[in-house]
């Protein structure tokens, strides 16, 4: 299945809000994301994002999209 215009932005947006964005987000979703762009820039639409991956990539990019103070950086919840 081929990636939509839709998918392509949301992971466009994503490499955008994570230059200057990350620090709100758990390992994992840094991780997540990164290996789902990666995976993108090597194979195009024609890459394999699973649902599960999208919902992670998608939650990840709200969270990045929040104004500061919304959500706590993810290194504050597991240093309590």
């Amino acid at each position: 299945m081929r990636l939509t215009d839709a998918q392509v932005l949301l992971l466009t947006e994503a490499a955008v809000l994570m230059a200057r964005g990350a620090r709100v987000l758990s390992d994992f979703e840094v991780e997540m994301v990164a290996s789902t762009g990666q995976r993108w820039l090597q194979l195009g639409r024609e890459a394999p994002i699973s649902a599960a991956e999208w919902l992670v990539v998608e939650e990840a990019v709200a969270a990045m999209r929040a104004p500061a103070g919304e959500r706590a950086p993810a290194s504050a919840s597991r240093a309590a």
